[in-house]
Parts: structure tokens; sequence; C-alpha cells
């Protein structure tokens, strides 16, 4: 699990705090060398039973940008 603090208001009372914001990382595999996650997830109050994961992808290719590339 990733957690940082946050400025947001997005909370059942819909006020500005810092809130715990996140995500879980999972499904490693190996790419160029590199053990990456293929499974993001990600969202608000995480850690908490108002945890909302808005941010959902599964990664499927990772290029590296060479030396020059734009």
């Amino acid at each position: 699990m990733v957690v940082i603090q946050r400025w947001s208001n997005a909370n059942s009372e819909q006020v500005y705090r810092e809130q715990p914001f996140g995500g879980h990382l999972s499904e490693f595999k190996e790419f160029g060398g590199y053990r990456l996650p293929t499974r993001v997830e990600g969202g608000n109050l995480i850690g908490t039973p108002n945890y909302f994961p808005f941010f959902k992808a599964d990664v499927t290719a990772i290029r590296f940008p060479q030396c020059g590339d734009p």
C-alpha cells in the first residue's frame, strides 16, 4: 500500500483538510530489468472505511525512452 497526505475536500463533510490518499500496487512483472506493478488502484481516504478507489489501471506495456527521445 502507498499512502501520502493530501489536502482535499473529498470527504463526507466536504471540508478541506489533510487526509490519506494512496492505493495498492500489485501483479508485479519484469520490464527491461525493473520489477514494476501492472495493477494499480488509488483513491481518497485509503486505510479508512471510506476509501474510494477512483483510479484503476491494468498496465499492459511499458516503454523506456532512449536518450534523445522526445
